[in-house]
Formats: C-alpha cells, structure tokens, sequence
C-alpha cells in the first residue's frame, strides 16, 4: 500500500510494507528531501504497523480535524509529532524523527527549472484563455451586429441603439488590442531584465543571478537589485546588509552583527563564526535566542 499526498506546501509519499513504513516528504519550494524507513519499534506503541499507518494517512488528508501533526526542522533532520483521536475517546501519540536526504546540485536545479517552467505554462495558459474568451466575446458580439444590421432594414427606429452596441463592440475590440500590447511589452521588459548587469566589487553581475559570494568590503547597497537572490557568502561584514530575497547567508569572519541593519525578511539560515556577538540599538543580544525568535535556522561553525 503507498499513497502521495499534497500536505501543507510538502509533497508526501509514503508505503506500507510488512515490516517498515516508508515515509518522504518534500519540500515543493526549496525541495529539501526528509526519510526514513521506520519499524514498529520506532513508534514506541502498541498498535501494529497498518493501524498506525492508517493514522498518518487520516493526519495527511486532512479531512479530520482530530487528527494533526506538528512539523520542526531541525539541522538536518525533521520532527513530526502526531496527534490523534481515533473514534472520539482513543488518544494516540508517536514522534517520527526523518533524515534530510541531500540531493544533487544538478538535480536540485533541474526540478526548480521544471517548477519554473510549469508555472509559466499555466500562466500562459490562463493568458490563452482569457485572450479566447475576448475573442469568442467579440465573434458573439460581431454575430449581434450582423443581426442589427438585417434588422435596421426594417426597424429604423432602432438605429440608436445599434449605434451603441458597435462603440461597445469597438471599445472590446480596442480593449483586446492594448492588453496584447501590454503583454508584448512585459515580455520585452522581462527578457531585458534578465540580461541586465550591476557593478558589485568591480565585477559585472547579472541581476537574475540567484547566489553569490562577495568580500563584503563595499557594494552591499546594490543587492536590494539583485531580484532573485537566494544565498550570499561574505568574507567579512562592513556595512549593512539589505535584500527582501535573501534566504540564506554565509559570513566568514569573527564579527558583531548589528541587526539594526539587517533588513532581510525572508531569512532562513544564518551560517557564523561561534564566537561572533550581536547588539540591537548598541546593546547586546543572544545570536541564538535572536534566530530563534525570527525562525532563522542559525549554524556556528569554528
């Protein structure tokens, strides 16, 4: 028995064997891969494997709200928690611990291009069909003025109001003709920016360029440009560091943080010397405890 599930931004699959489940879940954006193989023993239950099993499916499916599960990622690991009550009156507990699986750069890239890619189709997609709808909504309307124009014949009266329903049918028609061009000229926009260049460090980057590694001494102002930066790598910390893309940061040096000047909403790593120190406002703060409460997933290293 296997099952996959969409759950919460993770694609889960998951398998039940005569001795083991199997259990996998993935992250659909940053596609970090957690499992493990788990045997009765490592439920610590009474329960055999199926029923347990079933627990997990009800949990994934979401269509019972006695059953939940708490997810933790931890450095290399990931915790879930399960919580169930099985026919209104059978509490049932278990903590299942799955191993990240670290996947090859070049495979890692090739299914983010492929999201890449299928988003881009199902935008097109919907651009296509709206453009079709336009245009059946403007055939239709041709069709009405065809009609008008066998009945003006006979119907003089009623030349005004086919006055009106052509300025309608135009207006359509003009309306068709600059939403083309706006998408023509978003395309354009679109290729451009993606071949444009800044100068950081008296080299020439491309502003798509998605992870990049710096000295830190100057330029720093400049990334908030770089718009899909994910990942930055620092030999040192000279000024303040500002970009709304930047996920993760690498920073090589002993230094003092000063978070005042840290404007980066959307971090989720934070790679330091474990003896680097932090202040706010001049005053010293705990790193840990400061990422801790930002949900920054923080690494020392010596």
């Amino acid at each position: 028995m296997s099952s996959t599930i969409l759950y919460r931004g993770y694609t889960v699959t998951s398998s039940l064997g005569e001795r083991n489940i199997f259990l996998k879940l993935v992250d659909q954006v940053s596609f970090a891969n957690y499992e493990a193989s788990l045997e009765q023993k490592d439920f610590r239950l009474q329960h055999d494997l199926p029923s347990i099993y079933k627990v997990m499916l009800s949990t994934f499916a979401e269509k019972d709200e006695n059953f939940k599960v708490d997810i933790s990622i931890l450095s290399g690991f990931m915790k879930l928690n399960f919580h169930a009550l099985v026919g209104g009156f059978l509490n049932v507990q278990f903590e299942v611990v799955l191993r990240e699986k670290v996947v090859a750069t070049e495979v890692l890239q090739s299914s983010k291009m492929e999201q890449a890619l299928r988003e881009l189709e199902e935008d097109k997609l919907t651009k296509e069909s709206l453009l079709n709808q336009l245009a059946d909504k403007v055939c239709s309307n041709a069709e009405h003025i065809m009609t008008l124009n066998e009945t003006l014949a006979q119907q003089g009266t009623k030349l005004l109001e086919m006055e009106q329903t052509v300025a309608q049918q135009n207006q359509i028609i003009q309306q068709l003709r600059e939403m083309q061009d706006k998408l023509h000229a978003l395309e354009e926009q679109s290729e451009a920016l993606s071949k444009a260049e800044i100068d950081i460090e008296g080299h020439a980057v491309a502003m798509s360029i998605e992870e990049l590694s710096l000295k830190g001494r100057n330029g720093l102002d400049k990334l908030q440009h770089l718009y899909r930066l994910r990942k930055l790598s620092l030999s040192m910390l000279r000024q303040p560091l500002k970009s709304k893309t930047l996920e993760e940061v690498q920073i090589g040096e002993r230094a003092c943080f000063d978070f005042e000047f840290f404007y980066l909403p959307n971090l989720k790593k934070l790679t330091i010397d474990k003896n680097a120190s932090g202040r706010i406002n001049g005053h010293p703060v705990n790193i840990t405890q400061y990422c801790y409460e930002h949900k920054i997933n923080l690494i020392h290293f010596l």
